[in-house]
């Protein structure tokens, strides 16, 4: 389930800071709210789960169920433009995702193309790419292409690099707690975003 890859950060930060933010995060004595006041979380049902699990501010979460690049990120890169956010975050491929490699080649494609947009529009933003959920084998046998998340997200990820861009992989999580899933094997419950928060504090710099 997912991938073995490891998180790339473009940008250095203060390890220990970060660990410090995470603690207070922890033990309450900040709220994830407060966290992400200027942050966005931009792409599908994953996404989502950051309003629905009352994370973030509505206003902080610009998702929606089923969402893909084409036309919902499109549509949206003069909303997120204007935001201006310190720290964004991006999950788009679970549905844009086919078994026939010109899927994937497509995606790519795409997503640089994005990837330079956004770049190009938010220079002093903290741009973080999350990797593909890892879905669980009932989830494969429901839709047999989301056996192509580790492919997907090898080359999410030389994309990043390419591009200078965070890249966040998550699967080792995912895998180690199975049982935060849904019945759906796709989406998690509330406990896994709070666990998966407390490592992307920690291994993205945010603090």
């Amino acid at each position: 389930m997912g991938s073995d890859q490891k998180s790339y950060t473009p940008y250095a930060f203060d390890k220990e800071e970060a660990e410090k933010l995470a603690k207070r995060v922890e033990e309450g004595e900040l709220s994830l709210k407060e966290l992400f006041k200027n942050t966005l979380f931009v792409g599908d049902s994953i996404m989502v789960g950051f309003s629905d699990y009352r994370i973030a501010n509505p206003g902080n979460v610009i998702a929606n169920v089923g969402a893909m690049m084409n036309p919902d990120l499109s549509n949206n890169i003069q909303a997120i433009t204007d935001y201006n956010p310190e720290v964004l975050f991006l999950h788009y491929g679970l549905n844009e995702m086919g078994e026939e490699e010109y899927f994937l080649e497509k995606y790519i494609e795409d997503f640089e193309k994005y990837l330079s947009q956004l770049k190009e529009n938010l220079p002093y933003t903290k741009i973080v790419v999350v990797s593909l959920w890892p879905v669980k084998d009932i989830a494969v046998e429901n839709q047999s292409r989301l056996a192509r998340v580790p492919a997907y997200n090898e080359e999410i990820r030389k994309s990043c690099i390419k591009f200078g861009v965070a890249y966040n992989e998550n699967s080792r999580l995912f895998a180690s707690n199975p049982d935060w899933y849904q019945k759906d094997g796709i989406h998690c419950v509330s406990q896994m975003y709070l666990t998966w928060i407390n490592e992307l504090i920690k291994e993205m710099g945010l603090y």
